[in-house]
């Protein structure tokens, strides 16, 4: 008996942690279902290509309508992934004649724009649809723009096995070792508040005998690496790189600064480098490590707390850092792993069979 078909609808071809997590998704769930990518032209169908998906490229909203028309012609029952509001409502309107089996979950992984990545979800209140969000900060977004909490589900991001295995490990820290190479992994938008950094230094130029890299785009990264090169000179801007799995294996630390993250897939991939990470007490991160036990935690926005932090990281003795890399690791073979995700996933599909 043939496979339901699965597909999963980008707005972006990026490679950052919605395109990721598509990719992920569908890798996983392909022993269950037939997993078929659409998404405008771009790097992310390389990738998806290297990972054995197939691969369907739209061009236009006018070519998706017709590609998501196609699909449901084809095929009696069928499920759908998408991340667009637009989507849902093509969906629905085709199944009208079509009526075909479907389950439909609406991906909600947060984003830039408040309105776009949760604003609006409420008027697919009255759709067959399933909200699935990565983190309990996202829920609480969406209940506050009215979209009903029982139509919402919580199932988290996850590193495939294989990623996990296969990522670049960092060696254990040793008694001569001292924190000195720390990364931020981020668009360098405002949202994302990569200037919280160049404002601790700034305040305490004790963080100068510390060196930092950033790897990222966005609209201020012409402005903060011009503040950088006045007062900031151990800050360095790397631009971005689609693999960051040998960049984390070398650091000593990932730094996150975003407050309102919804999750921040860029922890999950430090764990699997064994990197410690610090982030912010609030926002998605927040939930990912317990301040001491998996992970560091700062007071976000608090330029004087970050400062703090990162001084009283450096004085440790590194080997302190063994035993809480260990527990962060060991949450990707329970809570983050691809088995446990990959089952609630399939909780919510197998209503097609």
């Amino acid at each position: 008996m043939d496979a339901v078909p699965l597909y999963y609808i980008l707005h972006s071809s990026n490679l950052y942690g919605t395109e990721k997590m598509a990719l992920a998704t569908l890798e996983s769930l392909r022993s269950h279902y037939q997993p078929i990518l659409l998404t405008p032209p771009g790097i992310v169908v390389e990738e998806a290509q290297r990972r054995g998906l197939s691969v369907q490229c739209f061009f236009s909203h006018f070519h998706l309508v017709m590609l998501m028309r196609q699909a449901l012609a084809q095929h009696k029952k069928l499920a759908f992934m998408s991340t667009g509001v637009f989507y849902s409502f093509v969906l629905w309107a085709w199944n009208l004649i079509y009526r075909r089996k479907v389950i439909h979950l609406h991906m909600v992984h947060g984003g830039a724009d408040e309105w776009r990545s949760y604003g609006r979800k409420w008027v697919l209140n009255a759709f067959p649809v399933t909200f699935v969000v990565n983190s309990e900060f996202v829920r609480q977004r969406l209940v506050s723009y009215h979209v009903k909490s029982e139509k919402i589900e919580l199932i988290e991001n996850f590193l495939t096995r294989k990623q996990v295995v296969h990522s670049p490990k960092h060696l254990p820290f040793q008694p001569e070792d001292r924190l000195q190479n720390i990364i931020v992994v981020s668009r360098i938008d405002p949202l994302k508040r990569v200037d919280l950094l160049l404002k601790a230094i700034r305040y305490d130029p004790r963080l100068k005998k510390l060196n930092f890299n950033i790897f990222g785009v966005g609209t201020e990264l012409p402005t903060l690496r011009r503040q950088a090169m006045i007062c900031c000179h151990n800050v360095r801007f790397c631009s971005y790189t689609e693999d960051i799995s040998h960049v984390l294996a070398e650091a000593d630390l990932l730094l996150h600064l975003c407050p309102s993250e919804p999750f921040g897939l860029a922890i999950l991939e430090a764990m699997a480098a064994r990197v410690p990470v610090l982030v912010p007490d609030t926002g998605g991160v927040a939930t990912l490590v317990q301040d001491g036990v998996s992970g560091f935690q700062f007071h976000a926005n608090d330029i004087k707390h970050l400062a703090q932090m990162l001084l009283d990281l450096s004085r440790k003795p590194m080997t302190e850092f063994n035993p809480i890399i260990q527990q962060a690791y060991s949450s990707l073979e329970t809570r983050f792993s691809e088995q446990h995700c990959c089952a609630e996933y399939i909780k919510l599909l197998d209503k097609l069979n």
